[in-house]
């Protein structure tokens, strides 16, 4: 799990209660008993629990371990790893640097800095960098989230075997397919994030999935010190790294809100071949596969080096180098597919001929506009190998050929040989024919409550709360509730709150003992039980239970009142002393009301 990305597991922990100071670590709760979080790890996936031991590896154990995993893992390398890749599609760029930060990025450094645990597939062992999580005064929300993502790829491998380690062979498609891998992991850390908040998953999910999206629009987050080397990577390096985590996370929450976990689980029956898919994952529910694109033949006289197809993702990178980031990434939308190959001459001169073809003439026409900038236009030399900026563009309809380098050789025949090549489209293969991606509602804003000539109006949660005479208002900062303290004796306190949990039997009851235990907190007595129910109410029927605190006449009534499908509770508290207050409190939740809309905006927080 890389750190840069560990944000998306924690972005919605923001609100979440501060552990007690008496409260064991989390990390030192796993070394007591790690069976039990991977049993609750396993149990919020809906899975039996996999036999993995836990390694909280001091820096050093932490090194040795990686170096296991990294020959364990050594797959065959692609032509992205290559220097003529990086200087043919004009990515061989120098680290970028800032005032105060200097030196070069090594695999090391960015290693030491980002990887803070992982799953060895070989030794079937999970492995946390225990010491990395402690600096990031982590243990609470980053530590539970890494460790629950890397057993996400132990239930994989429980799950599938040996078939998550066969990686495609090219580029592209490897993407694609880490992708997939590390969606799927992210989405068993968001279903143990749920099940401990006891939050519905699919709000996680879908929230979550915002946060990735933003992530891949936006680019890397604030060059936060615990990030600085990988701010500094190329960008090659930086978004192969990050792509696979925070397009993943986005493309296996769309899965989700489309088809639940059993569309998440079927992907890996038919994975995404491309990071189109990923990026676009209506076109992988589509099945619209890539383009076949005819290899570009190598010219007289040259020795082919490397040969491919560069896709979606890698094209938005190289055009990344000469626009802004959100301009690359729309012209490399509409891909329809591409093939290049890479030659070289005797004496180390690189060029580069490529063949692409798009899904209409836009597509290819802002792609070919995108070319007519500075992108593949840089003159560049590395390990005996440079490339001159010489670059021939030209299209043809949806077809848009490129010739790069190549010393004095004419690029016209070659270019006219690219456009000759047949580009016939291969049929849909519909993934999932029917379903549909919901569209994600955009958060509300969360506004005060708002005093009216005879009321309290929440516009946000959609509520009217009568303004009584002898009570005064006190909304705080905490736009869900809203207090209401009587001025007359008898006539205590009344509140109406939000909570975000669903409503349920046991989230009602672990709700009444709550505020049950703080009152008894506040009078130093043991609350007394006086009765359970129902309490109409103008808003629908609520379920209620009503205390009493011992040897006196005070009584607490808490109402729980579904709201948004469910998903949240509007809980209703009164407190009186005397038989004035309680025919009040009876009033009061009489006289509550809507403001007359059909979704209030707290539904698209909740229930989005």
């Amino acid at each position: 799990m890389r750190r840069a990305v560990t944000a998306l597991g924690v972005a919605l922990t923001a609100c979440a209660p501060a552990a007690s100071p008496q409260h064991r670590g989390f990390l030192e709760e796993l070394r007591a008993a790690p069976s039990a979080f991977v049993a609750e790890t396993a149990a919020a996936r809906g899975e039996r629990a996999p036999s993995v031991p836990i390694f909280l590896d001091d820096d050093a154990a932490f090194a040795i371990a990686v170096r296991q995993k990294l020959a364990h893992d050594a797959l065959p390398s692609l032509p992205s790893d290559t220097v003529a890749f990086a200087l043919a599609f004009d990515l061989d760029e120098q680290p970028t640097t800032s005032p105060g930060r200097a030196g070069s990025v090594t695999g090391d450094a960015l290693t030491d800095e980002q990887l803070l645990g992982f799953y060895d597939q070989v030794t079937r062992e999970i492995h946390v960098r225990s010491a990395n999580l402690r600096r990031d005064e982590a243990e609470r929300p980053v530590a539970r989230f890494v460790l629950a993502h890397e057993l996400g790829h132990a239930l994989q491998h429980q799950r599938m075997g040996a078939r998550i380690s066969a990686a495609p062979p090219t580029d592209d498609a490897r993407l694609a397919w880490g992708a997939l891998l590390e969606g799927d992991a992210s989405l068993t850390a968001l279903a143990h994030l749920a099940v401990r908040r006891r939050w519905p998953l699919g709000r996680v999910v879908a929230r979550l999935g915002d946060v990735a999206r933003a992530a891949q629009v936006n680019g890397l987050a604030a060059e936060t010190k615990s990030n600085e080397v990988l701010a500094r990577a190329p960008a090659l390096e930086r978004e192969r790294l990050l792509f696979p985590y925070e397009a993943g996370l986005a493309f296996v929450s769309d899965l989700h809100r489309a088809g639940g976990l059993a569309l998440v689980e079927r992907a890996f029956v038919e994975p995404p071949t491309t990071t189109e898919q990923v990026l676009s994952p209506r076109r992988y529910l589509d099945g619209e596969q890539a383009v076949p694109v005819e290899l570009p033949p190598t010219p007289s006289g040259a020795v082919s080096v490397v040969a491919g197809t560069a896709g979606q993702l890698l094209i938005g990178v190289a055009l990344g180098r000469c626009s802004s980031r959100a301009e690359a990434r729309q012209a490399a939308e509409g891909w329809g597919g591409d093939a290049y190959r890479i030659v070289t001459d005797d004496g180390g001169r690189l060029g580069l001929l490529w063949a692409t073809t798009w899904d209409d003439e836009a597509s290819a026409q802002r792609f070919e506009a995108a070319l007519s900038s500075p992108c593949l236009r840089h003159a560049a030399r590395s390990e005996g190998l440079s490339v001159s900026p010489r670059t021939t563009v030209a299209r043809s309809g949806r077809h848009v050929a490129v010739v790069r380098g190549l010393g004095d050789t004419p690029h016209e025949p070659l270019i006219s040989a690219l456009h000759a090549a047949p580009r016939a489209p291969l049929p849909a293969r519909p993934i999932a024919a029917g379903l549909t991606i919901p569209p994600v509602r955009p958060r509300p804003v969360v506004g005060p409550w708002l005093r009216a000539m005879t009321s309290w109006d929440s516009p946000y949660l959609g509520l009217r709360v009568p303004a009584w005479p002898g009570f005064v208002a006190e909304s705080g900062d905490a736009p869900t509730t809203l207090t209401l303290k009587g001025r007359e004796r008898g006539a205590l306190m009344l509140l109406v709150e939000l909570s975000d949990e669903p409503t349920t039997t046991a989230s009602q009851a672990a709700l009444f003992d709550g505020v049950a235990a703080a009152l008894g907190r506040a009078t130093r007595s043991s609350m007394r039980v006086v009765s359970n129910g129902t309490l109409p109410t103008s808003l629908g029927l609520a379920s209620a239970r009503t205390f009493a605190v011992p040897e006196t006449s005070i009584r607490l009534r808490v109402a729980a009142l579904p709201v948004c499908r469910a998903t949240g509770t509007i809980v209703i508290s009164a407190l009186w002393s005397d038989e004035q207050g309680r025919r009040a409190a009876d009033a009061f939740v009489v006289q509550l009301s809507t403001l007359g809309q059909d979704r209030p905006p707290v539904c698209d927080e909740l229930d989005p």
